[in-house]
């Protein structure tokens, strides 16, 4: 079971509605439940085929190399950027 602190909420929303009306309303519940995991599920799903296409078609030829590069960078200069941020929000 993977823990995700930015979905929780919803589900406990959600989970929250269903008992107070999953005895006159059971189809709602299976309904909300059901967009809840497929919403939930498709990115994920479509991370992980997209990251093998993406590995086979880099594998086939050296082209994509300077995309691992820059994408290096920015998550760096992201977190770089994150921690600095919350650095100075905690000093200020």
């Amino acid at each position: 079971v993977i823990a995700s602190p930015c979905a929780s909420p919803v589900l406990a929303s959600i989970l929250a509605i269903l008992s107070s009306t999953i005895a006159s309303q059971p189809v709602n519940g299976i309904v909300l439940l059901f967009t809840y995991s497929i919403g939930y599920s498709s990115p994920i799903i479509l991370a992980g085929i997209l990251s093998a296409k993406i590995s086979e078609m880099s594998a086939n030829s050296g082209q994509f190399l300077w995309v691992n590069q820059a994408l290096g960078i920015a998550l760096v200069g992201f977190g770089t950027h994150s921690m600095l941020e919350f650095v100075t929000s905690v000093v200020i």
